[in-house]
């Protein structure tokens, strides 16, 4: 059996690769344990599956995505709802329990999202009180689950 001191060092992990932990006791006395990737997330506190994006919309167009990093395993969509109103539609629901979803909007706009019941999130854009389109510069979209 080789030492963990001569292993190849690895750059990229899948959640069900196994890592081998040295545990130090006592001078000269180690213990050897296991576990995924995936229980070193949980044990962290680390979300399992993520997205990050900015999203951008102009004119009567759906918004579109640039994706930064995505574990989802699939890519959400965008339609166009009405004047300043967009989906985010998801393969998965997104409940309040196992997922966390954050965004930022630019200085001039106001933006909410709210959870939509099935998988996907509504987003609707402000000038002042009123729904308006082309207000989504650069907004950042943060998606992660916990579950």
């Amino acid at each position: 059996m080789a030492k963990i001191s001569n292993l190849t060092a690895s750059t990229t992990l899948k959640d069900t690769d196994v890592i081998v932990v040295n545990d130090y006791v006592t001078a000269g006395n180690y213990t050897t344990k296991k576990m995924t990737v995936l229980s070193l997330k949980a044990s962290l506190g680390l979300p399992s599956r993520y997205f990050y994006a900015t999203i951008t919309q102009t004119s009567t167009n759906a918004p579109v995505m640039t994706v930064i990093k995505n574990t989802l395993g699939y890519v959400p969509t965008f339609l166009y709802d009405n004047v300043g109103s967009y989906s985010m539609l998801f393969d998965e629901s997104l409940n309040s329990t196992d997922w966390l979803i954050l965004n930022g909007g630019d200085k001039y706009s106001y933006v909410n999202s709210v959870r939509l019941s099935g998988g996907g999130v509504k987003i609707e854009t402000f000038d002042g009180s009123t729904k308006a389109d082309g207000k989504l510069l650069d907004m950042s979209i943060k998606i992660e689950y916990y579950g």
